[in-house]
């Protein structure tokens, strides 16, 4: 498979990690999937309109994505995430419908008339 396209870029990333929460680094139990990474697989279901169990293994378990996801959205933190991403980015960013765990079909980056 492939290597999946990746959006960010540093300039964007750093614009977006104040945002988020402290990393677990260095506490007991499994390490944390890196947040620039689970950013970038949530941008590729956004991209791709592709079903979450279907996200490219170079954004780590799908499950992970998706459940920061909806603990991201049920607490606001996603609306600031995208919020800057769309001041950030600008034209690769057009519009989205703001998903909920149930709708995958945002237009990220897609040209929709």
């Amino acid at each position: 498979m492939p290597k999946a396209r990746k959006m960010l870029k540093d300039r964007d990333w750093n614009s977006l990690k104040e945002l988020l929460p402290p990393s677990r680094e260095g506490k007991k139990g499994r390490p944390p999937k890196d947040n620039r990474l689970v950013i970038e697989g949530i941008l590729w279901v956004f991209r791709t309109g592709a079903p979450w169990r279907d996200l490219h293994p170079d954004f780590g378990p799908w499950k992970t994505v998706y459940n920061r996801f909806n603990r991201w959205t049920k607490s606001g933190l996603w609306e600031s995430i995208w919020n800057v991403l769309k001041k950030r980015c600008g034209s690769r960013i057009t519009h989205a419908r703001f998903l909920n765990s149930k709708n995958s079909s945002t237009c990220y980056g897609s040209k929709r008339g």
